[in-house]
């Protein structure tokens, strides 16, 4: 075989996995569609729910000051939700900071995430062909995110693309990735800490500086979000007072199961525990597994209302489904995955 055939081939590959990548991205993008217009019926008042409404409440109010904060946000943690601001953020941009064209914005920016997280998935696992794009809606919080639009879906589609990066150690850019992953939910600090140690398993321990630094502008966040509104982001009162979503770490857990209240709490608590059995069973195998296991530790700190409403629980615990999921994926069909997420076997 001739260079210039060789040559060929390799462009032919190329183009094939780029048409790839972007078929993903549109089949991701049709589903979110689909997933928006069937929760809202087609309403654009009812494409946003919940939190969701937060979210665009601080896009439209970036600058208000904190006594002039509405009080429903106050009830919930201003610091929490400013301290969140990767959504509100991209929000502000796609309306070019126009709070009546935000209703649009928001599922539009949900449907973009929905389309990246895709692509990413067809990136990682090249030989699963058109089920690639569907592998980030096997996580059920990401799906209800999209539908309410929640900064799970945004930071779902950062951490996928964190994980191609790690992938590919391009390590800055990974770091980037998490920095904002970060920014738009503060618990996607576990695909912080399952990249790096994954990065030292594979013999990459100059890389964790870089992966460290992605903490630097997100420290620098809280330090200002302190400074205007009262509390770190991840102390705000809300969280230990309000909700008891977050406790001490074991005890928080037992008393999920313990504490007396709605068998669905306990049902979705007792899923989540499964899934990180799961991840700590397939830990070793990938860079996926390390992530999970990383993600199940937040178990360790769920209060009982971290389990009490099925939509809060899922969308709390979406890092935990996703990397299992993906994980799983790479257990059951390694032909399919991309050979470089893949963890060493253990030193005998």
């Amino acid at each position: 075989m001739t260079s210039e055939h060789r040559a060929r081939e390799a462009h032919e590959g190329e183009s094939f996995s780029s048409r790839k990548v972007w078929t993903s991205a549109i089949v991701g993008a049709v589903i979110a569609i689909a997933i928006i217009l069937s929760s809202s019926r087609g309403q654009v008042s009812q494409m946003t729910k919940g939190d969701g409404l937060i979210y665009r409440y601080v896009a439209a109010h970036l600058n208000t000051a904190p006594a002039d904060i509405h009080p429903v946000v106050r009830a919930r943690g201003t610091s929490l939700r400013y301290g969140r601001i990767g959504l509100p953020i991209v929000l502000w941009t796609v309306s070019a900071g126009q709070p009546s064209a935000m209703r649009y914005a928001q599922p539009i920016v949900m449907v973009l995430a929905a389309a990246a997280a895709s692509a990413g998935t067809a990136v990682l696992f090249p030989g699963a062909g058109p089920l690639s794009a569907l592998i980030p809606f096997l996580a059920p919080g990401f799906a209800l995110s999209i539908a309410g639009g929640y900064a799970e879906g945004l930071a779902v589609a950062l951490a996928v693309w964190a994980t191609i990066f790690a992938a590919r150690r391009r390590w800055w850019w990974c770091a980037i990735a998490l920095c904002a992953a970060m920014l738009t939910r503060e618990n996607a600090i576990a695909v912080l800490l399952g990249v790096g140690v994954w990065a030292v398993v594979r013999g990459s321990a100059r890389a964790v500086p870089v992966l460290v630094s992605s903490l630097v502008p997100v420290g620098a966040w809280y330090v200002f979000v302190q400074q205007r509104y009262g509390y770190l982001p991840p102390l705000d009162p809300y969280l230990r007072k309000a909700t008891d979503t977050v406790g001490t770490p074991v005890i928080a857990l037992i008393r999920s199961f313990t504490r007396a209240g709605a068998g669905r709490s306990k049902a979705m608590a007792g899923i989540h525990v499964g899934l990180a059995a799961i991840a700590v069973r397939l830990g070793r195998r990938s860079l996926f597994g390390y992530i999970a296991v990383a993600a199940s530790l937040q178990l360790l700190v769920s209060g009982p209302f971290a389990w009490r409403y099925i939509g809060e629980a899922a969308r709390t615990a979406v890092f935990l489904q996703l990397f299992v999921a993906l994980a799983l994926v790479t257990w059951l069909r390694p032909a399919w995955a991309d050979r470089d997420t893949l963890a060493p076997a253990p030193v005998a």
